[in-house]
């Protein structure tokens, strides 16, 4: 299953391979974030709907690179207090 919910939008990557600083894009993917009502209850169905599987939260940057999937690790420690695991 493919659920693109946490994916930057395009504008914001364009924007930020137009140079657009880190600083800036994570501002705004922190909104885009914010709009989505309940992160929590969002991992909950997937979960569920795994059947016991891991998730598996994938994007196309190095693992040392900036990336979008590190501040969503973030807002969900903030959030929630748990840490994502990067393999």
């Amino acid at each position: 299953m493919q659920i693109n919910s946490f994916a930057p939008t395009k504008e914001l990557l364009e924007d930020y391979k137009n140079g657009l600083s880190e600083q800036e894009y994570e501002t705004r993917y922190r909104e885009q974030i914010n709009k989505l009502s309940d992160i929590y209850s969002f991992f909950k169905i997937m979960a569920k709907q795994a059947k016991g599987r891991d998730i598996l939260l994938l994007c196309y940057e190095k693992k040392s690179a900036f990336c979008h999937r590190h501040i969503l690790s973030d807002i969900i420690y903030e959030r929630y207090g748990y840490r994502i695991q990067e393999l």
